[in-house]
């Protein structure tokens, strides 16, 4: 049984709320912009010999308290579902929410983590941030720490949920989820994508210390080829900072300790 399902919603609202302000290959300049792009729907991919996935999460227990919004009965119906749901889980973020394809766009991006990136395109929350900021030191340009208050209360948001609310909308919803990822043409089932999703970010090493910058052009870069040639996964946890990433982990972890 795939303990690890319900977790999707943590890692793309998390992942998916900040992702949008910064380049996976760059630091954002201070007078970036952000922009929406819509989502093309993809058409269902037939792939021979496919079948549905038999290692899915179990049905809820007997006994257990059933999710307040039923999965909705396909994906291009469900955007109101997925609104009533995260108002029922957490309902701040329904603010952030982007209109349209949002089973789409999170089981995009959690094929997206999977793989280590974390691109612009499609996202599925547009978290407002206040401006990139740097420091100097000297004649040095200095990753200024204030940067890393920009996601805490999305973080906080998301870590208020509790792990027990998540796992009957997850296994509930998991044919829906499925479902658009199979309309992606990778092959497999979500299942297996989000383990590694998972996997990635609780291996990931927080940033230590205060990290030089460069601008050879209109973006920032980090100095240090170590940190610049790091995987997109990797700098987006390191600009939402150690304290965060060290949050998020310590969530998944406890939430896999308590299943």
């Amino acid at each position: 049984m795939n303990w690890k399902l319900p977790l999707i919603s943590l890692v793309a609202i998390i992942v998916g709320g900040a992702w949008y302000f910064h380049n996976a290959e760059k630091l954002e300049p201070t007078n970036s912009a952000s922009h929406s792009v819509a989502l093309p729907l993809p058409p269902q991919v037939a792939q021979e010999g496919a079948s549905e996935e038999s290692d899915g999460p179990a049905p809820l227990p007997a006994g257990a308290t059933p999710p307040k919004v039923a999965v909705p009965d396909n994906l291009d119906n469900s955007d109101a579902a997925v609104q009533k749901a995260l108002s029922d889980l957490a309902p701040q973020i329904t603010q952030w929410l982007m209109p349209e394809a949002q089973i789409r766009k999170w089981v995009m991006l959690v094929d997206q983590v999977a793989d280590g990136a974390v691109q612009r395109e499609y996202r599925p929350l547009n978290y407002p941030m206040p401006p990139f900021q740097i420091r100097h030191g000297g004649d040095k340009l200095l990753l200024d720490p204030s940067n890393y208050q920009r996601a805490t209360l999305l973080i906080n948001v998301v870590t208020a949920i509790p792990p027990a609310r998540l796992a009957p909308y997850y296994r509930t919803w998991y044919p829906r989820l499925n479902e658009a990822y199979r309309e992606l043409g990778r092959g497999g089932g979500f299942d297996k994508r989000l383990h590694l999703a998972i996997d990635r970010i609780l291996a990931a090493q927080p940033l230590t210390g205060t990290p030089e910058l460069i601008r050879p052009s209109v973006y920032y870069k980090y100095a240090d080829s170590e940190y610049e040639n790091a995987s997109d996964l990797q700098k987006f946890l390191w600009r939402i900072g150690p304290d965060n990433t060290l949050r998020l982990q310590k969530y998944l972890r406890s939430f896999e300790q308590a299943l």
